[in-house]
């Protein structure tokens, strides 16, 4: 697969409608993020993910991110890969499948009440040497990632230094000391509740993202 550019893959994501822009018409909803916030935007991997073939090259392009130069030994690589259900359902199995050597995979479920991954039933496939890959769907704030590598660094397990990512905001290199690694960078303004243009404009908020994407166009 030839090595794609960060614009070919915004183009790419744009082709197949992953990403939605609010273009003023008040008549149409505006997203709610996991963290309460409203947004002018918002980028759907589902759209992405739904096609195994775009879904492998996906993989294979969050790889050659990590590894750009090619050749690594094989210590180098992550022997597991993990992200927020929600966030990284399909992802993680894609990213395990074009590592060179393989790699252990699964998707951690938020506990609603406390906000936290729940890792317990996975513990036991991951040993003291096994290397963590935190991957998400995107990266924002960088909260959901930071609390699934909680999961793993509070129990004294290793995971890797960087985070993966379809996109992230352009002004976002690191969340604490762990850089980003995305396909592309993708930019949109967020706002509280209490002080939302789309709001005032009439727009109606909307959570469930995903499974609401039909009404966010005309």
């Amino acid at each position: 697969m030839q090595r794609k550019t960060e614009k070919e893959w915004l183009e790419l994501f744009e082709r197949y409608g992953a990403i939605w822009r609010y273009g003023g018409n008040h008549t149409l909803p505006h997203p709610i993020l996991a963290s309460g916030m409203h947004a002018n935007g918002y980028f759907n991997s589902a759209v992405l993910t739904a096609h195994s073939l775009l879904l492998s090259e996906l993989g294979a392009g969050l790889v050659e991110k990590m590894y750009p130069g090619g050749f690594q030994p094989r210590e180098a690589f992550p022997t597991v890969v993990v992200g927020p259900e929600r966030g990284a359902n399909g992802l993680v199995q894609a990213v395990a499948q074009a590592l060179p050597y393989g790699a252990k995979c699964f998707t951690l479920p938020k506990d609603e009440a406390t906000g936290m991954f729940i890792s317990d039933r996975y513990l036991s496939l991951i040993g003291n040497d096994d290397r963590i890959l935190v991957i998400e769907d995107r990266i924002t704030s960088g909260a959901s990632a930071q609390k699934v590598a909680a999961t793993f660094l509070v129990r004294k397990l290793h995971v890797m230094p960087y985070y993966c990512a379809l996109t992230k905001p352009s002004g976002m290199r690191s969340v604490y000391e762990r850089k980003i690694l995305a396909l592309a960078d993708v930019d949109f303004s967020v706002h509280p509740s209490h002080d939302c243009p789309m709001c005032r404009g009439g727009s109606p908020a909307l959570g469930d993202v995903k499974d609401n994407w039909h009404l966010f166009f005309d």
